[in-house]
């Protein structure tokens, strides 16, 4: 009796993949619906897609300037550099800066400015931000990262003389906290707080 058993297990196991079983997949990022036909195309498909996966370095922003190309690169999961003609400008951990505004006309002694900004991963709406004062000649003045937290996105505007970022003090957008604001101005290749 128990060989019969055995010998019904293992020809009902047989039907069942040669018949194929059929599997259905909805993909909700592309919202591609699929229908696999064996276990075999399902667990070749199963696997990460290229496009998903993370290589490094992976450029996260780019600009064309007027001292060359400003590439914010991605080095590997936990840092990033800024790099400017091919040349590291500079190296940072945590998430990467992105190029939040670019000032094309000549503020003196530069001929471009570009305000970069950083996201925190906290509950603040943005993290430090930076000025990048670049000439035509290739040279460059970048600022040290200034502030740690910000409840709102700036708001960045610019003379012939110097270029101004405002940021509203507000709550955190947990609601926990005030996140002081205040008003810079980059001039002359410095950064002063005047509120």
């Amino acid at each position: 009796m128990t060989s019969k058993r055995f010998i019904l297990g293992i020809i009902s196991a047989a039907l069942t993949f040669s018949i194929g079983i059929y599997v259905a997949k909805f993909n909700f990022p592309t919202g591609q619906f699929e229908i696999y036909t064996s276990v075999d195309t399902v667990i070749s498909n199963t696997r990460p897609s290229p496009s998903r996966e993370r290589t490094f370095p992976d450029v996260r922003d780019t600009k064309t300037t007027v001292a060359g190309k400003l590439e914010i690169v991605k080095t590997d999961p936990l840092n990033w550099k800024i790099v400017l003609s091919g040349k590291d400008v500079l190296t940072g951990k945590g998430l990467p800066p992105q190029i939040k505004k670019e000032v094309k006309k000549r503020i003196t002694p530069f001929d471009q400015v570009i305000v970069l900004t950083e996201a925190t991963g906290t509950c603040c709406e943005l993290g430090p931000f930076r000025f990048l004062g670049l000439r035509s000649n290739g040279t460059f003045v970048i600022t040290e990262a200034i502030g740690d937290g910000f409840a709102f996105h700036p708001q960045i505007s610019a003379t012939d003389k110097y270029v101004k970022v405002r940021l509203r003090d507000g709550r955190e957008s947990s609601g926990i906290g005030r996140v002081p604001g205040g008003e810079w101005i980059f001039e002359n290749g410095r950064v002063r707080k005047i509120k």
